[in-house]
């Protein structure tokens, strides 16, 4: 799993996850995405720009709020 750089969205179980995670299945999902890791977070989660055919992923879900 990654998790994407500059988004701070819910962990499982929290509120909002749900939405986060439906509005990036539907940015991205089932689709081809080029990952660029940024770091490495405090849990060992590897954290990423994710891009989609040119655009970033990572500000689609900031702008959008998700």
């Amino acid at each position: 799993a990654v998790r994407l750089a500059g988004v701070d969205t819910p962990r499982k179980g929290e509120k909002g996850y749900a939405e986060a995670r439906n509005a990036l299945q539907a940015l991205i999902g089932g689709k081809e995405v080029t990952i660029e890791m940024v770091a490495t977070g405090a849990y060992g989660r590897s954290i990423a720009n994710v891009k989609h055919r040119g655009y970033l992923v990572n500000e689609a879900m900031k702008k959008h709020g998700k």
